[in-house]
């Protein structure tokens, strides 16, 4: 068996940082202003989704904003605050089960991350947006994650896209509620509110 983690909402709290980022920034530079109520919308989907969702930017000016935020966010790892308890977890399970990270992340920007809170020699796979041409709520970033192991899996998920995602590629879907209410994420096979439940589930 084997556990696949997402990233963003699951290792680490970057979907706030991102946001809050967009809302300065384009409030500055765009004279957009993006509501605080425009949050869920960023959880579990690319930067350049989410600005599509919520500006009417063009493709030139989408793709702009979203590198120099990775750029930013790459040369500052603190942008990134490691979810409590999922160091300890990664820790336990990697002494039973194989371990991978599926995100709608870029693996360049994740590996300095995983490197800063010591996790990274903890995961045999990792794949992100450069691996795939369909992000979450697509299931093709978990199908090939599925495809490098034998036998059954989990995953562990904080939003709706991913856990739709993980599903559609018939995995096993632990939820956390870090990002989204236990009623948004009710598609999922187990909803846990901290890391701790997660014993009860994956031993």
């Amino acid at each position: 068996m084997y556990v696949i983690f997402d990233f963003d909402g699951v290792i680490v709290d970057s979907e706030k940082s991102i946001f809050k980022y967009f809302q300065k920034e384009l409030k500055i530079y765009e004279n957009i202003d993006i509501s605080d109520m425009d949050f869920s919308k960023k959880v579990g989907y690319s930067s350049e989704d989410f600005l599509r969702q919520v500006t009417f930017l063009s493709e030139d000016k989408i793709n702009y904003w979203a590198h120099k935020r990775r750029e930013v966010f790459l040369n500052n790892v603190s942008y990134y605050e490691i979810i409590p308890g999922v160091v300890e977890q990664i820790k336990r399970l990697s002494l039973k089960y194989e371990l991978a990270i599926c995100s709608n992340s870029y693996i360049k920007f994740m590996i300095p991350v995983l490197k800063h809170y010591d996790v990274y020699q903890y995961f045999k796979y990792i794949f992100g947006m450069e691996n795939t041409t369909k992000p979450k709520p697509d299931p093709e970033i978990y199908l090939i994650g599925k495809s490098k192991f034998e036998g059954s899996g989990f995953v562990i998920e904080d939003s709706v896209a991913g856990v739709l995602s993980a599903k559609k590629a018939g995995l096993t879907v632990v939820a956390i509620t870090t990002s989204f209410l236990r009623s948004e994420l009710n598609a999922a096979d187990y909803i846990i509110d901290s890391f701790v439940e997660l014993e009860g589930i994956i031993e």
